[in-house]
């Protein structure tokens, strides 16, 4: 019972949708930056994630892979504190409470280019 009724729900929410004025007949938004980071010292930023700390959240901070390789931290501000470039790795995410011994730590995890693995960092 609870399966069909979401499914039914699905369905009806997916027709609604497709009624109405299609993508190209709507206004287009015009969407501006209040901050942006300093250039990165890599090939260019390719992979965004947000690490939010949850204690101080003015101190959360802005992770980006490059390209072609490297890692970049930044804080809210936009200026970079840090860049790990020992490996080629893309896209970063971030993961919170990771076990990692008696601890739970926040983590990134990035994809090793070079040795098709996923890496990371503490």
């Amino acid at each position: 019972m609870k399966f069909s009724f979401i499914v039914i729900a699905t369905v009806i929410f997916i027709v609604a949708c497709g009624r109405g004025a299609s993508i190209e007949d709507r206004p287009a938004l015009a969407v501006s930056a209040f901050a942006e980071t300093t250039p990165t010292a890599m090939d260019g930023a390719n992979d965004p994630a947000i690490w939010v700390n949850r204690e101080d959240p003015e101190q959360s901070l802005i992770v980006a892979s490059g390209l072609e390789g490297g890692i970049e931290v930044y804080d809210l501000s936009g200026e970079r504190i840090a860049e790990v470039t020992d490996r080629p790795v893309t896209f970063v995410d971030v993961h919170y409470d990771f076990p990692l011994g008696s601890e739970k730590v926040d983590i990134v995890i990035a994809s090793d280019v070079a040795e098709s693995a996923l890496i990371a960092y503490a």
